[in-house]
């Protein structure tokens, strides 16, 4: 069983969390808070082109026919891995997914923010009849696309251990652990001081899923389960398919999980169609409304994603997007530019998607910090255990967390935003 899974498993069963109360039965689960008459900001319509350029990304990564088919196996593994975590923040179910998976929590832990931002994020807006009753009524959409998202950071982490970088494994193995959170801290930023997402902060949620870490210049937090230590597990999970991956018996070992994620990447591919028109109408949309379209997908701590990030937008035909007039007919090469994505493809079976050369700094940063001190798992464990024992998120999972990263003094390595531990349970 992967970390993401115990531990996802382990608070689905043994947290409590905030029923979401329905008023409106036309959508199914409410997510979303009572601001229907207000007009969705640019910030959410940025968010929209960000979430649905990251799901095209992927899956013209995943199905490219000259991807390695070591990393479309990884790919295929780690979309099981995250799969679980995303489920359970969302919430709501998917479509076609197997029972096992029914046990995450059906009530989420994200609202959306606006009543009109809902047919964007859960895709029926741009929906074909058959398919708009299943996507009103689930999470279909935020869920897929969201792994979509992980899986391109976890591919980039996973690059990063095929890469003599240091002759330390642990090093090594500390850089994947932190380059996950530096990412999900960027993240978590961009997304929640802005009107996308509201994470549920009152009930049972807020003890369930409380701050662990804070901007060191703003009121902005990082929650319990929003990154610190979903992301724990699963960059412990990309570290585990690695050592597996150098014995060659990674196809062995999660045989389940590969034939798990074929099915996904494959569920995943049929709502194609309602990503690119999210893509082209949010677009459409920025353009006639501001002059700052950049995206800034990445956290560009020392300039180790900002090459990737530009191969990518590269792949995009962003003059013919502007001019599409029916984006439900779009042909591939109007959308796509097949030159850029052969390289970006090509940059990706060579491991060479991240400039390793800036990150000396990170590492001198790193060997600070106790994180490569932490057997694997060891903090994880640690939290499933505390959770198990308790049936809550107490501040020996919390201060776990925190030494894991920052030390007993909580000095945080993290830069892209400058972090530090929420006060009341640093560990002294």
């Amino acid at each position: 069983m992967s970390f993401n899974k115990h531990l996802i498993t382990t608070m689905s069963k043994q947290l409590s969390f905030t029923p979401i109360i329905c008023t409106n039965n036309s959508y199914g689960a409410c997510y979303y808070k009572t601001l229907e008459n207000s007009s969705i900001p640019d910030s959410s319509y940025k968010n929209i082109l960000t979430i649905n350029l990251f799901t095209l990304v992927g899956l013209f990564i995943y199905n490219h026919p000259k991807l390695d088919s070591t990393i479309r196996t990884f790919l295929n593994y780690f979309i099981s891995v995250c799969f679980y975590s995303e489920s359970f923040i969302w919430g709501g179910g998917v479509d076609g997914m197997p029972n096992r998976y029914s046990s995450l929590s059906k009530n989420g832990i994200l609202l959306c923010y606006y009543d009109k931002l809902l047919e964007w994020q859960r895709g029926w807006r741009f929906a074909r009849p058959t398919d708009k009753y299943i996507l009103k009524n689930t999470n279909t959409i935020p869920i897929f696309t969201s792994c979509v998202a992980d899986c391109i950071i976890a591919m980039s982490l996973r690059s990063l251990g095929n890469i003599s970088m240091t002759k330390k494994v642990n090093t090594t193995n500390s850089l994947i652990q932190y380059l996950g959170q530096e990412q999900q801290n960027y993240e978590s930023t961009k997304l929640f001081t802005t009107s996308w997402t509201y994470p549920i902060d009152y009930g049972p949620t807020k003890n369930s899923n409380p701050d662990v870490f804070k901007n060191n210049n703003s009121s902005v937090t990082h929650k319990f389960i929003l990154g610190p230590s979903t992301w724990l597990a699963m960059s412990s999970d990309i570290i585990i398919w690695l050592n597996k991956e150098k014995n060659q018996t990674e196809n062995t070992t999660f045989k389940n999980e590969i034939r798990d994620g074929t099915t996904l990447w494959e569920y995943t591919k049929k709502y194609t169609y309602i990503y690119e028109q999210n893509l082209i109408n949010s677009y459409k949309k920025l353009k006639t409304k501001t002059t700052d379209l950049s995206l800034n997908l990445f956290s560009h701590t020392f300039g180790a994603f900002g090459e990737f990030e530009r191969k990518i937008m590269d792949c995009f035909n962003w003059d013919k997007i502007a001019n599409i007039e029916n984006p439900s007919n779009v042909s591939f090469d109007v959308l796509y530019n097949q030159d850029a994505i052969s390289k970006l493809i090509e940059d990706i079976n060579n491991n060479s998607i991240i400039e390793t050369s800036n990150l000396q700094t990170i590492l001198t940063n790193i060997d600070n910090t106790e994180i490569s001190e932490k057997e694997l798992g060891e903090t994880i464990y640690t939290i499933i255990n505390d959770i198990s024992k308790t049936k809550k998120v107490t501040s020996t999972s919390i201060q776990a967390i925190q030494q894991f990263y920052c030390g007993r003094y909580c000095i945080c390595p993290f830069m892209d935003p400058t972090i530090t531990c929420v006060s009341d349970n640093i560990l002294r």
